[in-house]
């Protein structure tokens, strides 16, 4: 009975890749991107690829506050409207603040119902 040897699939070669001259790159390797610290990741000193924003904006069709979240470098170039539904250009809206752990702001009936809630806490409680 005569058995077919073949080689496993997943087994690397275990010859080097060979070095390549490429004007402009050093140490280019086959089967890897040409870009400048592409095997690097953001722990080995690498730069991170996407860095997350958090901008405060108010509609102009509306007036209301929102908030929207996004990768800086891919700024959105449409936003829908969570008060009015209405479909803008992001280069449309005012913004009002930008950075990073930004809360989310209230809603007009929030702010009421906070402004009720401290009077009615003043006139019951005058102590604190």
């Amino acid at each position: 009975m005569t058995q077919k040897r073949s080689s496993p699939l997943n087994n690397p070669s275990q010859e080097k890749s060979p070095v390549v001259a490429v004007p402009g790159i050093k140490n280019y390797k086959p089967g890897t991107t040409g870009t400048t610290g592409s095997g690097k990741g953001v722990r080995q000193g690498g730069k991170p690829r996407v860095m997350p924003v958090e901008v405060l904006l108010r509609c102009q069709m509306c007036g209301h506050v929102q908030k929207l979240v996004f990768g800086y470098p891919r700024v959105p170039e449409w936003h829908r409207c969570v008060w009015c539904n209405e479909l803008q250009p992001v280069a449309g809206y005012k913004v009002v603040g930008y950075g990073l752990g930004i809360p989310q702001p209230l809603a007009p009936f929030q702010v009421a119902r906070r402004v009720q809630e401290a009077e009615f806490n003043a006139e019951y409680n005058p102590h604190g």
